[in-house]
């Protein structure tokens, strides 16, 4: 079951009521560990670094990005379980799950922007996040007055991306802190990890802007959907 404020949150974004099942519960609890787990993990680090600097506060960026990935790697199992079929040869499929899957997704993303804001300052990637908040505020508009309607698989895989840049750069964030306390070899890693992290933000911004047309003009997207059967592990991603 939802909160209260997770009730009225859905609502206003146009959500449809909550249906009981497996997938959807799978949802709201890897949404919750995603952006609640990742964050606290993240502001307790903070704290704990301000008031009582020490080596071994890296565990609290260890679990945040236990957390996250965790979170962001269940998304695979809610949406294939509800588009599995029961004895009956019927899904799981809910107008609510529709609606909550990939808001989950955008909501989690949203919790890494705050922690990759919170540590790396401003950067140029920020532009490339404003862009992608706003095409998702627009799809999540889209959704609320229209049920029916169908995630792009080139959205999904958009989503793919920025979820494996986001995890990226909160890989950065453990780097630097071992840096910080003399550990080797991670210079390198933070170099990488960065310099991927800021790559899929970027590709992911472009992707949005593509989106935003065929969104726009379904026919068009449609027949680019059809494109992408081919995407290998495609059964997993959609």
């Amino acid at each position: 079951m939802l909160t209260r404020f997770e009730s009225q949150l859905l609502k206003k974004l146009g959500c449809p009521p909550w249906e009981d099942s497996i997938p959807n519960k799978i949802t709201v609890w890897r949404a919750r560990a995603g952006i609640g787990g990742s964050i606290s993990c993240y502001i307790i680090y903070r704290l704990s670094d301000y008031f009582f600097p020490a080596p071994y506060l890296y565990f609290f960026l260890i679990v945040m990005n236990t957390v996250f990935s965790g979170s962001v790697i269940t998304d695979i199992v809610d949406g294939k379980w509800a588009r599995s079929l029961d004895g009956t040869g019927k899904t799981a499929e809910t107008a609510f799950g529709r609606f909550v899957d990939p808001t989950a997704d955008k909501l989690t993303a949203a919790a890494g922007y705050l922690i990759i804001f919170a540590h790396y300052g401003l950067r140029a990637w920020l532009i490339a996040i404003l862009g992608i908040v706003l095409y998702d505020r627009g799809v999540m508009r889209i959704r609320g007055t229209d049920e029916n309607m169908r995630t792009l698989k080139l959205a999904k895989i958009k989503q793919v991306l920025l979820n494996i840049g986001i995890m990226a750069l909160l890989v950065g964030v453990l780097a630097q802190d071992e840096i910080r306390w003399g550990k080797h070899g991670w210079q390198d890693v933070l170099e990488w990890v960065v310099s991927i992290g800021n790559d899929l933000l970027w590709c992911s911004f472009y992707l949005c802007a593509v989106l935003a047309v065929l969104y726009k003009y379904p026919r068009i997207g449609k027949k680019v959907d059809a494109v992408f059967g081919w995407v290998p592990f495609g059964q997993y991603i959609w």
